[in-house]
């Protein structure tokens, strides 16, 4: 039980690893020898090169995350505390993410005004829609405004990968999506685009973060 500390045998710590074969998703709670004593944010590494296996150089109650694919290294992160129904993290400035499989990890809560996370990770909206999240850079720095893109984490720190339709460029027809800044609402940023303004990005805005836009195109 991920959320019962001391679960496993001594020398042991309870890790979540993708049971399934062939998946890469992380399906199942398990007990895994404990390989390393890398706490919360510090650096690790996969001790058998595989991202969902539950082997890490991480101590007790946290895992391996975001690790890079040119160097194999991520960042340590604690696991949830509490229970399923009141999560909690002791981090600051991390909250509970709670994935449908039951993976349950504090991840840093960040600011994409100020692009604040450590190590030079992107802040990019997260998943659920209520707040924003560090996650790996992807984009080697090589993807400016205007740039085709596939993933949230693929554009260069500041921008988000938007819907086309909200980037007036020849590169980001017929394409998932493409590079376009964010900017500050009250701030009157100014965007880069013909027709864009600096628009909300989440409707309604989550809590904390109402002053947080986007250049884009406006719908019709």
């Amino acid at each position: 039980d991920i959320w019962t500390i001391g679960d496993c045998e001594p020398g042991e710590k309870c890790t979540w690893v993708a049971c399934e074969v062939g998946s890469s998703s992380w399906d199942s709670a398990v007990c895994r020898p404990i390989q390393g004593d890398a706490q919360t944010g510090d650096e690790c590494a996969f001790t058998d090169g595989s991202g969902v296996s539950g082997y890490d150089t991480c101590d007790e109650g946290n895992m391996c995350w975001n690790a890079d694919p040119d160097t194999g290294l991520g960042t340590c992160i604690a696991f949830c505390t509490g229970s399923p129904n009141d999560p909690s993290c002791a981090e600051p400035q991390s909250y509970c993410q709670i994935y449908g499989g039951g993976l349950a990890i504090c991840l840093w809560a960040c600011d994409p005004l100020a692009q604040d996370c450590p190590g030079g990770d992107l802040c990019i909206p997260n998943p659920s829609g209520t707040t924003y999240s560090c996650a790996l850079d992807a984009s080697g720095g090589d993807a400016p405004y205007g740039t085709p893109c596939e993933f949230a984490n693929s554009c260069n720190a500041g921008l988000l990968c938007a819907s086309p339709e909200s980037v007036p460029e020849p590169a980001c027809a017929a394409v998932v999506g493409c590079c376009t800044p964010f900017c500050s609402i009250s701030g009157g940023d100014a965007c880069p685009g013909v027709g864009q303004e600096c628009l909300p990005v989440y409707d309604p805005q989550p809590t904390g973060y109402e002053d947080v836009g986007v250049c884009a195109v406006p719908w019709p």
